[in-house]
């Protein structure tokens, strides 16, 4: 399979433009998205989220993950005096 290489500028002019994903942008630059944000800031291209952003979410979603499980409500349960009358 032939691989084509996109120059940076490319890439990060159509990332900027939204025409391509945070996600395509690293493959096809065969980089981290982290890395990709970063040099969209280095050439001044706008992004709709800074790096600063997408650390937090990282983080918040590294703090969801360690907190346990929250206990499974069981459903309430009519009075035994409801059903036993139906009967």
């Amino acid at each position: 399979m032939k691989t084509t290489r996109y120059t940076l500028g490319y890439v990060l002019e159509l990332l900027g433009k939204g025409r391509i994903s945070l996600s395509k942008a690293a493959e096809l630059l065969d980089s981290h998205p982290l890395a990709v944000i970063e040099k969209a800031r280095e050439r001044g291209v706008e992004l709709g989220a800074g790096i600063d952003a997408y650390r937090a979410a990282l983080a918040r979603e590294t703090v969801l993950a360690r907190e346990p499980a929250k206990p499974y409500r069981a459903r309430r349960q009519r009075s035994r005096s409801r059903t036993s009358s139906r009967r």
